[in-house]
């Protein structure tokens, strides 16, 4: 299954967003503590925005941010490009303190996302965040040709999951917490995206954006009063996808483990759930039974999910994540 969620850097934010002002000329990037530090005329291209996301696709990303032989020709094909046009965009994110790169072979690299393992820390800690991104809503990105149509749509994608924090830290402190609770629709000034992009970009032009047929597949969007209102379509709704893949995965989980003679509901079903949002359902599924027969032929007592996992890495080199 080629559905892929993962946790896609808010990295993005301080470097593409937050921290970096566009202008005709280039841009113009920013510590935390507002003091300019450098300018450069490579703002981020269209090609290499897509190709920071795509990496955090990766299945084989550890918990350090490490991929180990990436091949660029799959990249180019996935982004619809030349592997030329990967080696060039790869550079600029390695000189600009996005990844860093190690050759294996040619168009093969190994690489390390930097800031990766800070994603998950808090705030206090130097922690960026992170959110959960589809591979239908990548999908989407990369079938937008124009940049900053492009970054207009990532603004909204950012904001929308803002808004999604905001709304459950207050169900949380409110004690009302309800998970078919839809967050209010969203809103942002014209003038605060007019001010990401670069300066020749009007409100007719942002008017117009939203009226692209790929974003309003995604989202749902009106400009009032020079404000824009849109909330993110069911489709690419990433709660309502998560749940509904759940909801799946553990149907299927329960009809094996009914006739299975090792695996069990109360004990295996929740590990089970977890190793087929990593690795897929189907994968899960077909190593289940060779996972039984060595431990009903060694008659071993062992971790049942721990031995099935290890198969899993050992023997299955195209599983990609359904989540």
């Amino acid at each position: 299954m080629k559905n892929i969620v993962r946790n896609i850097v808010i990295n993005f934010k301080k470097y593409a967003w937050s921290d970096v002002e566009f202008t005709d000329e280039g841009m113009t990037i920013k510590s935390n503590k507002n003091t300019q530090f450098g300018k450069t005329s490579c703002r981020l291209s269209r090609l290499s925005l897509l190709l920071f996301i795509s990496l955090h696709f990766n299945i084989d990303i550890d918990s350090r941010g490490i991929i180990k032989n990436v091949d660029f020709q799959e990249l180019a094909e996935k982004l619809n490009c030349n592997v030329k046009s990967i080696v060039n965009c790869s550079d600029s994110l390695v000189k600009y303190g996005f990844i860093w790169l190690s050759r294996v072979s040619t168009y093969k690299y190994s690489v390390k996302i930097v800031p990766y393992e800070t994603y998950h820390l808090k705030a206090r800690d130097g922690g960026k965040g992170y959110l959960n991104m589809s591979n239908e809503i990548l999908d989407n990105l990369i079938s937008i040709k124009d940049v900053n149509n492009l970054r207009s749509t990532i603004l909204m994608i950012l904001q929308q999951d803002e808004a999604k924090i905001k709304e459950t830290k207050i169900q949380k402190e409110t004690s009302a917490i309800n998970e078919q609770h839809k967050v209010e629709q969203c809103k942002i000034l014209l003038r605060s995206i007019k001010q990401r992009l670069p300066k020749h970009i009007t409100n007719q032009r942002i008017q117009n954006v939203i009226k692209q047929d790929k974003l309003k597949e995604m989202f749902a969007a009106e400009i009032i009063d020079n404000v824009l209102y849109f909330n993110i379509n069911d489709k690419y709704d990433i709660d309502n996808y998560k749940q509904s893949i759940k909801d799946q995965y553990l149907t299927k989980i329960k009809a094996y483990l009914v006739n299975s003679q090792i695996f069990t509901e109360s004990i295996d079903e929740e590990n089970l759930l977890q190793m087929s949002i990593q690795y897929g359902i189907d994968v899960v599924l077909k190593y289940l039974p060779i996972a039984e027969r060595l431990i009903l032929d060694n008659e071993c007592t062992v971790n049942c999910c721990g031995l099935l996992r290890n198969v899993i890495r050992q023997r299955e080199t195209t599983y990609s994540l359904a989540i």
